[in-house]
């Protein structure tokens, strides 16, 4: 089979703005050729803060890879959940009698089931299946060439704000590039990450950034669910700095050496040195101070599942990615314990020294890229029958 050299990626966070070139030998592990992060205002509420500011950064991230002497003919762009909705539909096909199920078939039924098509306020940017049951018993992910009366298809499809795309292609056109994909970011991220078998059963997923947390419930090849809020690492900086009367480079200093698994004693205290400045800070109240915001998340997040409609196992453990907390010493546990279920990190595989929560998104959108380039040049997909 065909295979993509390498594909193009813009990630956009709510910290920074990434580009990366990645290449895919045969072996199948991915390498980070290029990479470009541009630090801007960032988004919050569904909006960018500052929509110039996001476009200075997506054009400097842009023009310091083209400087490396990478071409960009086709760019692979993530959006984030905090401008998208997901909703799910059943749609059933029936024939007259037993016959294969042609791909056309699931295109027609994809398009039939689309909820959103009606909306022009939106642009649809992922359709996929959970699973097909076919004549009411067997449940499968990809029933192309298999034989059945009646196909009832359970989809997951994924819109963004029509401003956003419009404003990143205009934004992107400035900067010379007219050939764009665009998709979720958690639903990229997440099929990276977890793999296909894990996912025909549930996963509950939790990216928790820099000023935004999504929040997603995914079973087989479809987010059955998925919540956005505005709440992430920087707010714990901004309250230690409201708290201590520090500056936000002091405070992002104490917020890295946070160790929430130490029981700190009313004479233990953090030391930090910022720009010649030593500092110290009493253990206890830095450990409360943070320990209330991982809370508010634990109940935003579990707030964010209580409104799913899908019926998933309480037993489920969270997998959480992201740089919001993720580097915090024992903030898993901590959120752990509010949430009632286990905290796990999740991390991305298969690209080596970017093994990292934070790097999930970038290098899942890579693996999406790749994946869709196959599917171009082959066509092929395999059938994967839940058990």
């Amino acid at each position: 089979m065909s295979r993509a050299n390498n594909v193009a990626v813009l990630d956009i966070g709510s910290q920074k703005i990434s580009v990366l070139i990645v290449e895919r030998p045969n072996n199948g592990i991915l390498s980070v050729k290029a990479i470009s992060e541009i630090a801007y205002d960032g988004f919050m509420d569904g909006v960018f803060i500052s929509g110039s500011d996001a476009a200075r950064a997506i054009a400097e991230a842009l023009c310091a890879v083209k400087e490396n002497g990478y071409k960009l003919r086709k760019l692979y762009v993530g959006v984030p959940s905090e401008f998208c909705e997901v909703r799910i539909a059943s749609p059933v096909m029936e024939f007259s009698k037993s016959r294969r199920i042609t791909q056309a078939d699931l295109d027609g039924l994809i398009e039939r089931g689309n909820p959103f098509k009606n909306d022009m306020e939106v642009v649809l940017v992922n359709s996929s299946a959970s699973y097909y049951v076919l004549d009411n018993s067997k449940k499968v992910v990809e029933p192309a060439g298999l034989e059945a009366r009646e196909v009832r298809a359970h989809l997951s499809y994924i819109s963004c704000r029509r401003a956003l795309i419009e404003f990143l292609d205009k934004t992107l056109a400035d900067s010379g590039i007219t050939d764009t994909v665009f998709v979720n970011s958690t639903y990229a991220e997440t099929m990276c990450l977890f793999e296909p078998q894990l996912r025909d059963k549930y996963v509950i997923f939790a990216d928790i950034g820099y000023l935004t947390t999504s929040v997603a419930l995914i079973r087989g090849d479809g987010i059955l669910h998925m919540l956005s809020f505005s709440l992430g690492g920087a707010f714990i900086i901004g309250a230690i700095t409201e708290e201590f009367e520090v500056t936000f480079k002091e405070a992002a200093a104490l917020f890295v050496k946070v160790n929430l698994s130490f029981d700190a004693s009313d004479n233990d205290v953090y030391n930090v040195n910022v720009d010649g400045r030593a500092l110290s800070f009493p253990a206890q109240r830095v450990n409360s101070l943070v320990q209330r915001y991982v809370k508010a998340l634990g109940d935003y997040i579990n707030k964010a599942l209580s409104l799913s409609k899908s019926d998933f196992p309480a037993s489920l453990p969270l997998y959480l990615s992201g740089g919001g907390i993720s580097g915090i010493r024992g903030a898993k546990e901590y959120l752990g314990k509010v949430l009632g279920r286990q905290a796990e990190l999740a991390v991305p595989g298969i690209a080596p020294g970017y093994n990292k929560p934070y790097y999930s998104s970038s290098i899942g959108l890579a693996e999406y890229a790749f994946s869709k380039e196959d599917e171009l040049r082959s066509g092929g997909l395999f059938n994967r029958i839940f058990k």
